[in-house]
This record gives structure tokens, sequence and C-alpha cells, in this order.
């Protein structure tokens, strides 16, 4: 799922189709929404987050995942100009990022994701 909302944060007319691959529901609304909000106000991110996850429950259907994501390295660009709209980050930038996966039979989905705010980890 990052992988894509990575990819789609870079274009100024995000496609969301390959997101419903990887996400549903709740989940799927909130990275359609951030990314669509971005590019409707004329940015586009460049670079990329870093991140590492880790798994804090597992059951047949339903894994738990936390990560603290650094995304000193995922900056916002102006569509039109292509500069910075914030100066690059003198500190690291992380937040939490709480994941539920869902197994619907077929395939593994991020179904509730939570993104907490700058310095929650």
């Amino acid at each position: 799922m990052w992988g894509v909302l990575v990819e789609e944060s870079r274009n100024s007319h995000p496609d969301y189709s390959e997101l419903e691959q990887y996400a549903q529901g709740d989940a799927l609304e909130l990275v359609e929404h951030g990314v669509g909000a971005e590019a409707e106000e004329g940015v586009v991110a460049q670079g990329e987050p870093v991140f590492s996850p880790d798994v804090v429950s597992a059951e047949d259907t339903r894994v738990e995942i936390e990560d603290c994501m650094d995304s000193t390295g995922w900056l916002r660009v102006d569509i039109e100009s292509g500069e910075l709209v914030e100066p690059s980050p003198e500190e690291p930038i992380f937040r939490q990022i709480d994941a539920g996966v869902s197994f619907d039979g077929l395939t593994w989905r991020v179904s509730e994701l939570r993104i907490w705010e700058i310095g929650s980890c």
C-alpha cells in the first residue's frame, strides 16, 4: 500500500485504482483523501518516507502493525514551480502509524489506518 501511495503522491492527478488492491474501507478513504487534498492544493511529493513496521498481534484473519515512519525525506513540492512548499526539515520527522490488516479469504488489505501527529514516536 505504501509503495503505491508514495508513487501516487508524486502525481498531480493521482490514480487510486491500484490502492484498492492493498487498502479498503476507512484506510482507503484516508489515503485517497490525503493524496487528493495535496494535489488539489497544487502540491505533490518528492522523495519517500522510511518505514520500520512491527507486527504487534496476529490472528488467523487479522494482523495489527505499528510503525514509526520517518517522513524527513518525503517533501512537499509546488506543482507549478517545483519549489519546496516548506523548508527542508532540520530535524527528523517521525510519526506513529497504526494499521489493521484483514484477510477476506482471498487477499490481505489494510482496513484500518491511523497516522499520528509529528513527534508521536
